[in-house]
C-alpha cells in the first residue's frame, strides 16, 4: 500500500493559540511570587528529614527553593536567640542559652545596664558613712586584739631577757629575736665572742641558746595566730561588703529576673550574682596597668555574648550559604592577639555560623561546595546525625598552644536543603551509608511543564514577576505567544513548557532591547523573534565556520546525485550554551568473508556505548530480515568520514543501515536527503534527540548551495510533535523547496532514497525480484553460494 509520509508546513512548527491569551499585555495580569511547575516537599518532618534538590540548572531551583521555604517559614514559629555567657563553675566551657525571639539582645543589654550601675554603686556603698565608720571599728577591733598579743609575747621576752628587732635581709626586713647583753639586743653570731672576751660565762651561752629556740617557737606560733586573725579580719569585713551591697544588688538582679522568667537566665543571673559577691574587687579595679598600657574589662564574666537574635525573624530563620567553610557553617572562636603577641580568647568571643543562624529553621546550601573543602561533609554529617552543634577554636599557629576554650554543644534542630545533581545524589545514596539516613528526601526539579491554560496563565504571571524586577517593557500578547512558543522550542516538545526561566528571562530581556531600539511601547512578536535570531547569530561561530568548510568541499558531503554504500547522516554539536546540527557523510563497504559488520569509528574507540549499541542493533536487524535461510557471509565496514571527535547516540543507525544496504546491493543512495533516527531489531523507528537543530543544519547547508526541491530530511514519526522549526525551514516547506518524511519503520524510508518500494517478503517465494530487499537478498544468496564454493 503506498503511503506518502510528506510532513506538511504547518506541521513542522507550533503556534501559540491566540485564544488562550486572555488579556491585551502583561498589564493586565498579575505577578506570581514563586516559580511554577516545581515541588518540594517541605511538609515531611522528623530526624534525617533533610532535602536533596536535584534538577537541571535555571530550572529556577534556587529561586524555588528561596520563596517556597520561606513562605513556609513564615508560618512556623519563631525558635528563637541564642547567646554564650560564662561558665562562673567552669570557664573554659561556656554555656548556651536558648531564650525567646529578642531575648538576646535584651537580656545583654539589660545585664550590661546592671552591670554598669553596680560599677557606680558598690564603691558609692563602700566608701558610705556607716561602711567607713564600721569597718574602721573592725580595723580597730582586730589592731587591738593584735597589739594585745604582741605587747603579751614582748612582755615574755624581757622576762626571759630578749628582744624582738627588725633585721634587714636584703631588701627584706623580717622580725628576729636576740638576747639582751647589758641591755643591749646582740646577734647569736656574736656570743661566741663575748664569751671569749669573758663577757659572759659558757652556761649564760647555752642558756640563752636553749631559751631563743623556745621562744623562736613561740614567736611562730604568735604569727601563726596573727595570720588566723588576719584571715578572720577579711571575711568579716567581706561579710560587711555583702551586708552593705546585698539588699541594692538583690533588688536589682530581681528586677532583671523578673523580665526574663525562663528558666536558663534564672539560672545564670543566680550563678551571676553568687559570682559578683565573691568577687567585689572588680568594681574597685582601676582601667590600665602600672605601665599604662589597657588590661582585659574586669567586668567581662558578666557580659553576654549574642550569636543569634531572631528579634526580627518573621517564623522560622531561612538561611542561604552560598559560600560553606567550616568556620562559615560551624562558627568558630576568634583568638586575638594581645602585648607580645600572645593569643587570647574567651567566651565573648565565640561567633555562629550558618548552623547556628539556622538553628530552628532552614539551611540552604550547594552539595558541590561542601564536597570542596576537606572535612566539611563528614562534619555536617556527624552534626546532624547526632543533632548537636560543636563550636571549635579556629587553629592555633605552630608557636602558639592550642585554646582551651571548648563552648557547650547546642542542640541542633535545622532542615538542610541541599542543591545537586541526580548523579551524584546516586552516588552518594550507594556510598555513603550516613548519607541515606540523613537525606530522606529527594525533590527532582523538571526542567518542563504540560502545557495548558492554567499553565500558561502562571507562565504569563511569572513573564510579569520579571518584568516588574527588572523594569522591563511590557509584553503584548502576541509577543507573550512567541515567548512562550520559545518555552515549547526550550522543553524539546509540544505540549510542553520548558521551566528553565532563566533561559526565558534572557529571552525576555533581550525582546526589551530590541523594543526599546525601536522606541516601542510594548514588546512585540517581532521583537522576540529578532532577539531570538540574534542569539543564534551571535553563538554561530563554530557553525558557520564547520558549513563554510562543507561549501569549499574541505569537508564533503553530497547534496545531490546518487552514490553506492554512502548516505548522509545527521549530528548534533553540543556548546552548552548552544547546540547546532550538521550532516554526516556515512559510508559502508561491502566484501566476500564471514566477520559480519565492522563499525570502525567504534573500533577507533572514538564511539561511546549507546553508539556501540546502535551498530550491534543494526547487524540484528540485518542477520533476522535477510540470513534466516542462508549464512550472513560478508565483511562489511561503516565509518563516519571525516569525524575525528569522539560520538555518542544511536541517532545515525537508521542512516548506517541504509549505507550498508546501499553497498550490499550495488543500489545508489539518494544524496539530496539526510536521514535521522535510530531503530530497533525489528526495524522500528525510534524518536531522536535534538531533531530541530539536526534538521536546521541540513536546511541550512543546502539552503546556501541553492535549493531545487529534491533535498529533504527522513526523521522519525515520533519526532512529529517535537518539531519546532524556524521560519526559514517552514516558509521553504511551504513553497515546496525543502521535504520532511515522517517515518514508522525502516521499509517506509526505502522509496524515498532507492525508488524501489522494499517490499513485503512471504513464506512461498521469498522477497519480490522487483523489491529493494530483493535485490538485497539476492546479493547475500549469491555472496554465501560463493562462500560455500571457497570454503
Amino acid at each position: 500500500m503506498k503511503k506518502d509520509f510528506r510532513l506538511t508546513h504547518d506541521q513542522l512548527t507550533w503556534r501559540c493559540p491566540t485564544s488562550m491569551l486572555k488579556f491585551k499585555s502583561t498589564k493586565e495580569v498579575e505577578p506570581i511570587p514563586d516559580i511554577v511547575g516545581q515541588d518540594l516537599g517541605l511538609g515531611l518532618e522528623g530526624m534525617g528529614y533533610n532535602i536533596f534538590v536535584t534538577g537541571l540548572s535555571g530550572t529556577g531551583r534556587m529561586t524555588t527553593i528561596r520563596n517556597m521555604v520561606s513562605k513556609t517559614a513564615s508560618r512556623q514559629p519563631n525558635p528563637g536567640d541564642w547567646v554564650y555567657v560564662n561558665n562562673f563553675k567552669d570557664p573554659e566551657c561556656p554555656l548556651a542559652l536558648h531564650l525567646p525571639p529578642g531575648a538576646g539582645k535584651a537580656l545583654s543589654a539589660a545585664m550590661e545596664r546592671l552591670v554598669e550601675g553596680l560599677r557606680t554603686a558598690v564603691p558609692a556603698l563602700l566608701a558610705s558613712e556607716g561602711f567607713q565608720g564600721a569597718r574602721q571599728r573592725l580595723v580597730r577591733k582586730f589592731q587591738e586584739r593584735e597589739k594585745a598579743l604582741l605587747a603579751e609575747f614582748e612582755k615574755t621576752l624581757k622576762q626571759k631577757g630578749f628582744a624582738m628587732v627588725q633585721v634587714q635581709i636584703g631588701p627584706i626586713t623580717r622580725p628576729d629575736i636576740m638576747p639582751l647583753i647589758k641591755d643591749k639586743p646582740v646577734p647569736l653570731g656574736e656570743l661566741d665572742a663575748l664569751q671569749t672576751q669573758g663577757a659572759i660565762s659558757k652556761e649564760e651561752t647555752g642558756r640563752i641558746l636553749k631559751e631563743h629556740e623556745t621562744l623562736l617557737v613561740r614567736l611562730q606560733s604568735v604569727f601563726a595566730e596573727t595570720k588566723s586573725m588576719q584571715g578572720e579580719f577579711e571575711q568579716k569585713l567581706k561579710n560587711l561588703q555583702h551586708s552593705t551591697v546585698l539588699p541594692t544588688m538583690n533588688q536589682l538582679f530581681s528586677e532583671l529576673k523578673a523580665q526574663f522568667p525562663q528558666p536558663a537566665p534564672q539560672t545564670y543571673l543566680d550563678a551571676a550574682l553568687e559570682d559578683l559577691l565573691r568577687n567585689l574587687e572588680v568594681f574597685t579595679e582601676d582601667g590600665e596597668e602600672k605601665n599604662g598600657r589597657p588590661r582585659r574589662d574586669p567586668l567581662l564574666a558578666y557580659r553576654i555574648n549574642v550569636l543569634v537574635d531572631n528579634s526580627g525573624v518573621h517564623g522560622r530563620p531561612v538561611v542561604m550559604e552560598p559560600n560553606p567553610s567550616y568556620a562559615s557553617l560551624f562558627g568558630t572562636v576568634e583568638r586575638v592577639f594581645a602585648d607580645r603577641r600572645i593569643p587570647q580568647t574567651d567566651f565573648t568571643h565565640i561567633r555562629a555560623g550558618s548552623l547556628l543562624k539556622a538553628n530552628g529553621g532552614y539551611l540552604v546550601l550547594t552539595f558541590s561546595d561542601l564536597l570542596q573543602e576537606p572535612g566539611l561533609w563528614p562534619a555536617l554529617k556527624r552534626a546532624l546525625r547526632h543533632e548537636k552543634l560543636f563550636i571549635l577554636p579556629d587553629e592555633a599557629p605552630w608557636w602558639s598552644p592550642p585554646s582551651p576554650l571548648r563552648p557547650e554543644p547546642v542542640d541542633l534542630n535545622v532542615k538542610v536543603i541541599v542543591i545537586g545533581d541526580l548523579y551524584t545524589y546516586q552516588m552518594a545514596y550507594e556510598v555513603d551509608e550516613d548519607f541515606k539516613k540523613i537525606f530522606k528526601v529527594l525533590a527532582e526539579f523538571d526542567s518542563s511543564m504540560d502545557f495548558s491554560a492554567d499553565s500558561l496563565r502562571e507562565f504569563v504571571g511569572l513573564m510579569r514577576k520579571i518584568i516588574d524586577e527588572e523594569k522591563l517593557l511590557d509584553f503584548s500578547s502576541q509577543g507573550i505567544a512567541r515567548v512562550a512558543e520559545h518555552a515549547v522550542t526550550l522543553a524539546g516538545r509540544r505540549g510542553k513548557l520548558s521551566t528553565r526561566f532563566d533561559a526565558v528571562a534572557d529571552i525576555m530581556r533581550e525582546a526589551h532591547f530590541w523594543a526599546a531600539e525601536a522606541r516601542a511601547k510594548e514588546v512585540g512578536a517581532a521583537h522576540v523573534l529578532k532577539a531570538r535570531r540574534e542569539r543564534d547569530r551571535r553563538h554561530a561561530l563554530t557553525d558557520d565556520k564547520l558549513r563554510e568548510l562543507i561549501v569549499q568541499d574541505i569537508l564533503r558531503i553530497h547534496t545531490e546525485g546518487a552514490v553506492v554504500g554512502q548516505m548522509n547522516g545527521l549530528t548534533v554539536y553540543d556548546q552548552g550554551y548552544s547546540a547546532f546540527g550538521k550532516p554526516v557523510r556515512i559510508t559502508a563497504s561491502v566484501a566476500l568473508g564471514g566477520d559480519g559488520i565492522l563499525n570502525i569509528d567504534r573500533e577507533a574507540e572514538l564511539g561511546g556505548n549507546i553508539f556501540a549499541k546502535g551498530s550491534l542493533i543494526l547487524g540484528g536487524y540485518l542477520r533476522q530480515t535477510f540470513t534466516t535461510d542462508k549464512p550472513l557471509s560478508i565483511d562489511a565496514s561503516i565509518a563516519f568520514e571525516q569525524s575525528y571527535g569522539g560520538i555518542e547516540g544511536d541517532s545515525a543507525s537508521i542512516a548506517e543501515l541504509y549505507a550498508l544496504l546501499s553497498a550490499i546491493a550495488g543500489a545508489p543512495a539518494r544524496q539530496a536527503v539526510a536521514v535521522t533516527g535510530s531503530m530497533d531489531q525489528h526495524g522500528a523507528v525510534q524518536p531522536v534527540g535534538g531533531i530541530n537543530a539536526k534538521i536546521e543544519g541540513y536546511f541550512d547547508l543546502v539552503a546556501e548551495r541553492g535549493l531545487d526541491g529534491s533535498h529533504g530530511v527522513v526523521i522519525p514519526a515520533a519526532n512529529v510533535e517535537d518539531l519546532m522549526l524556524k521560519e526559514a525551514v517552514v516558509d521553504a516547506v511551504k513553497a515546496g523547496k525543502f521535504t520532511l518524511w515522517a517515518i514508522g519503520h525502516v521499509t517506509e524510508g526505502v522509496p524515498l532514497l532507492f525508488g524501489l518500494p522494499a517490499g513485503i517478503r512471504t513464506r512461498k517465494t521469498g522477497w519480490p525480484p522487483n523489491s529493494f530487499y530483493g535485490k538485497v537478498d539476492r546479493a547475500l544468496a549469491k555472496m554465501a553460494a560463493l562462500a560455500k564454493k571457497y570454503k
